[in-house]
């Protein structure tokens, strides 16, 4: 009966017809799978905060562009309508969906948690000019950003 070491090509070559070694290599162990688990854990752990932000700030910049598409489109709707409108101003923060219910056309289902400050009473005449004005914008709890309406074109620029 040949030993262990006759049946291994070479010693260390890890080439070796002994059935009990080929079944203990198959596999890994208990301590592989853990530290694999613990690295992939690490690095979930800091990625996760970065990529939480950046949906954030998406979702964030994917409302403004909606507040901005619907202050362009007010002056075409008043001259759809064919009457002036007017953006009272307002004390503070209220829903955008009180301050906005008399505006021409129809709201976004976004607006529903955008709340409006008018800090200067902005006002559209019949032909689509305005009269120019400020107002405040807070979408859910993201900081709030002003738009700038200056007239008579009344093109929303963006402040901080």
């Amino acid at each position: 009966m040949a030993s262990k070491a006759a049946t291994c090509s070479t010693r260390m070559s890890g080439i070796c017809r002994n059935p009990d070694v080929i079944r203990r290599a198959k596999g890994f162990t208990l301590l592989e799978l853990i530290v694999v688990l613990v690295i992939l854990g690490l690095g979930a752990s800091i990625a996760s905060p970065a990529l939480v932000r950046l949906v954030d700030s998406l979702d964030r910049k994917d409302q403004e562009v909606i507040v901005m598409t619907y202050l362009r489109g007010i002056p075409v709707r008043v001259m759809e309508r064919g009457e002036s409108f007017r953006l009272n101003g307002t004390v503070g923060f209220e829903p955008a969906t009180s301050v906005l219910r008399q505006a021409p056309g129809q709201l976004p289902p976004s607006f529903n948690n955008v709340s409006v400050w008018v800090q200067e009473p902005v006002a559209w005449q019949v032909n689509g000019a305005c009269s120019g004005g400020a107002i405040r914008w807070q979408i859910g709890t993201n900081p709030a950003f002003t738009t700038r309406l200056e007239a008579p074109r009344c093109i929303p620029g963006q402040e901080s």
